[in-house]
């Protein structure tokens, strides 16, 4: 026999602490000790409902019954008296489904919260489980299950359609608006709502949810009425991308009944990041003599946040176009200055032999600082040698530094006032596997190999390698608003290496192609030179052998060239380079005239040079007979003159003197000399 259980419900859930009620044997047992092993046979759920819903209330008592069979195997004689707890087992309970709207507790009563039933019937299983202390199981049932329909009496069949529309689709903000720091703008929607079913006892739907996906826009109201409206307020400086989208959705509450309005939002190029973080290397110690001058640069690194940027040449490399100032903020004094470049100079003859100098160097950039200990120490003064220029020596130094380098290294450096590599530099790498990165400027960035350096002219002393920004309404024009750069080189002509320049476009070019075009000012013509694809980054590169002075890189091609397959193009040489522009065959840097003692071996070097160098470009064909010998094109060509032929006899004359007299000077010098042995 079995009963319910007798425990009164209680707000707790997922166990239980209910009675089984035991079956009443009709013989004792005969054993010595009184034990129980009785195993429940079956176990039934009882009572309750089949179904439920917001009118059955918000509890429901379920019970559960055992049975331990005729003679169970129990000799405890409150067991068999018919008091006791069911052979001391209890019921938990479990309810799979009620999902947030139904729950069991541990007395087996399910509550329910009526407002929360679905819509649609929706199956739940009530378990109950049979359990005791130091339980051995031996057999038997344990478990019983059953399942229930939950659902609302009434259905809800509200149909209609919303239609949410405004004035315009479009706001857009200028780069007028940003300076007159007009960061919002905002755009009312409204909704009409069109009812065809009202068929729903359980809603009122009287009211309509908004709902604005982009965090650049802010709602007037999150509910209206039906047929309400609300304004949407679109935030410039959180705007994503230039051309970026903001939907707003009108939805009839309790309800599938929605609308989506796509406003389309404009904006010009922006930088909205902020520096979090700013930090200083350089060195923490620096030793000047008491008669000399050291110069030391330091860095700031900068860490930034998450904002939005899309101008170009911005990056993590390059900064946001944030302002960076130094200052010595703590022990300055005569003979320690640190300029805006973070370049420190100590002038030792101002300083005293033998004392240490604490100094604090502060950077700042925009808000955030850093501070950084430096101790100058002053030693004894140095003996006086012939004056060097230091410019010289930090050339030299990078010589050293090239010259000790070894088989795949990369030697750094970043150019500072002196922007004319000597053509010594080029000479140490020349045949070799090592590699020179010079950075020239904000965003620009030289890289050459030694394996392709050739040999320098003798007239060329130096290549200058500093880049200026350049803009001209005229060559604007020509690029059909497509220029993304553009810049000037000051050295013009042959490089006499493969030069790449790396051009750091910012974020929002990496990974597309861009092309390169030089710019003749006088003729106002563009020439396609070459197209590169950007890396992750923003950055692209060409490799220049020549230089022409004034380049614009574009977005697009402007004449329908067909871009390069990978890389970038050689630039005035080999594949891709410039056709219908010729550059000059002598660079314009200055090319100083050797003394006239020596006039015979710069010839024979100049010479050398023009049949072993490659890169120094061919000129076009001329008209000239080719037994004309070429001149230099910064050496004007005499014109041809009618008395030319009278002057060949006097030439030959005058050379043969030479001979004769060189003949007899030496006959007379051998002479002498036998003289003076015998």
């Amino acid at each position: 026999s079995s009963s319910d259980t007798t425990s009164k419900p209680d707000s707790s859930s997922g166990s239980s602490s209910s009675d089984i009620t035991p079956s009443q044997p009709d013989s004792s047992s005969s054993a010595d000790q009184p034990v129980c092993h009785a195993e429940p046979q079956a176990v039934a759920i009882s009572g309750g409902q089949d179904r439920i819903d917001e009118k059955t209330g918000s509890s429901i008592h379920y019970t559960a019954t055992a049975d331990f069979g005729l003679v169970p195997d129990c000799t405890l004689a409150e067991h068999t008296s018919g008091v006791g707890k069911a052979h001391d087992y209890t019921v938990t309970w479990s309810l799979a489904g009620g999902g947030d709207f139904a729950r069991v507790d541990s007395a087996g009563n399910v509550i329910i919260s009526p407002e929360k039933l679905p819509l649609s019937e929706t199956k739940l299983t009530l378990t109950a489980t049979l359990s005791k202390a130091g339980d051995v199981v031996r057999g038997g049932v344990r478990t019983a299950t059953k399942e229930i329909i939950a659902a609302r009496s009434d259905v809800c069949n509200y149909k209609g359609t919303v239609q949410v529309t405004a004035p315009k689709d479009f706001i857009t903000f200028t780069s007028e608006d940003e300076k007159k720091g007009l960061w919002e703008k905002s755009e009312t929607l409204s909704a009409a709502v069109t009812v065809t079913s009202q068929d729903c006892g359980i809603h009122d739907h009287k009211k309509l949810l908004w709902q604005v996906d982009s965090p650049c826009a802010v709602l007037s109201a999150q509910e209206t009425d039906l047929n309400g409206s609300v304004t949407v307020t679109v935030d410039y400086r959180k705007v994503p991308k230039m051309q970026s989208e903001v939907k707003v959705t009108a939805t009839v509450k309790d309800s599938n009944i929605s609308n989506t309005f796509t406003l389309r939002v404009n904006r010009p190029q922006m930088c909205q990041v902020l520096v979090e973080k700013v930090t200083v290397s350089g060195g923490s110690s620096l030793s000047v003599a008491a008669n000399r001058m050291v110069q030391h640069t330091y860095t700031a690194a900068r860490t930034y946040d998450k904002g939005i940027c899309d101008m170009p040449g911005h990056s993590e490399k390059n900064g946001h176009g944030e302002t960076i100032s130094w200052r010595i903020t703590k022990g300055a004094a005569a003979g320690i200055t640190l300029d805006e470049n973070g370049r420190l100079t100590v002038d030792g003859s101002k300083l005293s032999s033998g004392k240490s100098y604490d100094i604090t160097i502060t950077v700042t950039a925009d808000s955030k600082s850093a501070e950084y200990p430096v101790k100058i120490t002053c030693t004894a003064p140095l003996p006086e040698s012939d004056p060097d220029d230091s410019d010289d020596r930090e050339w030299e130094d990078l010589e050293d530094k090239i010259d000790d380098a070894r088989r795949g290294d990369t030697v750094k450096l970043t150019l500072g006032d002196n922007v004319d590599v000597p053509f010594y530099i080029f000479d140490s790498l020349r045949g070799r596997d090592v590699t020179l990165q010079i950075k020239a400027g904000k965003g620009y960035t030289w890289t050459v190999n030694g394996k392709s350096v050739k040999k320098i002219p003798s007239y060329q002393i130096y290549i200058p390698l500093d880049i200026e920004s350049y803009s001209n309404s005229k060559m604007e024009k020509l690029c059909r608003d497509s220029d993304v750069k553009s810049f000037r080189l000051r050295h013009k002509g042959s490089f006499y290496a493969d030069m790449k320049l790396s051009v750091d476009l910012g974020q929002g070019r990496a990974s597309k192609t861009m092309y390169l075009y030089s710019y003749d000012e006088d003729r106002n013509k563009l020439t396609y030179c070459s197209s590169a694809k950007a890396d992750g980054y923003g950055e692209v590169s060409f490799v220049l052998t020549k230089s022409l002075g004034t380049y614009v890189i574009t977005s697009k091609a402007l004449y329908g060239e067909s871009p390069v397959t990978s890389g970038g193009g050689a630039v005035g040489g080999g594949s891709g380079g410039i056709t219908t522009i010729y550059p000059p065959t002598a660079p314009v840097s200055p090319a100083p005239v050797p003394p006239a003692s020596s006039s015979s071996e710069s010839s024979s070097s100049s010479s050398e040079s023009s049949s072993e160098d490659s890169g120094v470009p061919i000129p076009p064909p001329s008209s000239q007979p080719s037994s004309v010998p070429t001149q230099p094109t910064d050496t004007p060509v005499e014109p041809e003159k009618d008395s030319f032929p009278v002057l060949v006899p006097v030439l030959i004359l005058c050379i043969a003197g030479v001979i004769t007299a060189t003949a007899l000077i030496v006959r007379g010098g051998r002479g002498k000399s036998e003289e003076e042995e015998g």
